[in-house]
């Protein structure tokens, strides 16, 4: 009768435990479905990284179409997210190591240092596209244990980006139309003449070589440009030929004579001479 008995109870329990393990693998199956969806309809790039910087097998299907790369499951992240960047090998490198150290750090470290690793980053293609990519990295694992792997999360901001560039036109553009209106239309035209002379003089300086007399004279013209845009109230401009003053400094102190970033020096101020000149021309 003992016996009958303990076999009896022996099958509840492996009744009940057949029962619950049903439970759980209907639950994991769920949760497994829920994941899957997930993956496949999130907006955003979604992966995790494991030791060794490979991608683990499951990821969002966005993660594809934003870095345009088929072959991501198990595959270095150099060869995954860098393929189409345009970051310097210098910068890769710096960013394997940060990762490498990352796996052997505490959760709590590479949260205080992920500020290291890239927050944006530009992908160009073959065919002249170019994309703005917004990436987060996130260490996975127990506070005060080490990180067991790091989730990506990217998202495509070119388009935002492009709409806050514009805005910022915009917004540089309306500033510039402020400054002109403060100005007389005669002592505009007359100081966009002496100015344009002014650039034209130091781009042939520039290409005739060094020497102490030319870098004063270079100094002097860009000096008088942004004495002149200081005085007319052209804040931008002013920014802009400071810098290019500060190039002719340094020639004073001993620089190197490098014709093409003088040259270039003058075309920044050029363009920016430009910003008013349009304006001017298109709004008033």
């Amino acid at each position: 009768g003992d016996l009958n008995a303990s076999q009896k109870e022996v099958e509840a329990l492996n009744a009940g435990l057949e029962a619950k393990v049903e439970e759980r693998t209907a639950a994991l199956a769920q949760k497994n479905r829920d994941v899957v969806h997930m993956l496949e309809n999130i907006k955003s790039g979604v992966a995790t990284l494991l030791p060794g910087q490979v991608f683990h097998h499951e990821y969002s299907a966005n993660l594809r179409e934003i870095l345009e790369h088929d072959d991501i499951a198990g595959r270095p992240v150099r060869e995954v997210l860098w393929a189409h960047s345009t970051l310097q090998a210098h910068e890769i490198d710096t960013i394997d190591a940060v990762l490498n150290t990352g796996f052997e750090q505490m959760v709590m470290l590479f949260e205080c240092n992920a500020h290291a690793l890239p927050a944006e980053f530009e992908l160009a293609f073959e065919d002249g596209r170019h994309k703005t990519v917004a990436i987060e990295w996130i260490g996975i694992g127990e506070e005060f244990e080490d990180v067991e792997s790091i989730m990506v999360t990217l998202r495509d901001v070119t388009e935002l980006r492009a709409l806050q560039a514009e805005a910022e036109a915009q917004r540089q553009a309306m500033l510039v139309v402020g400054e002109l209106l403060a100005v007389p239309d005669e002592d505009f035209q007359s100081f966009v003449k002496a100015s344009r002379t002014f650039i034209a003089r130091n781009k042939e300086l520039a290409s005739m070589g060094p020497s102490p007399e030319r870098v004063e004279e270079m100094f002097r013209n860009a000096h008088t440009i942004k004495g002149n845009a200081r005085l007319l109230g052209f804040t931008r401009l002013n920014v802009t030929v400071h810098h290019a003053e500060e190039t002719y400094r340094s020639l004073r102190e001993g620089g190197d004579w490098d014709v093409d970033a003088l040259v270039a020096n003058e075309e920044a101020v050029e363009a920016a001479l430009s910003e008013y000149t349009d304006v001017y021309d298109e709004k008033l």
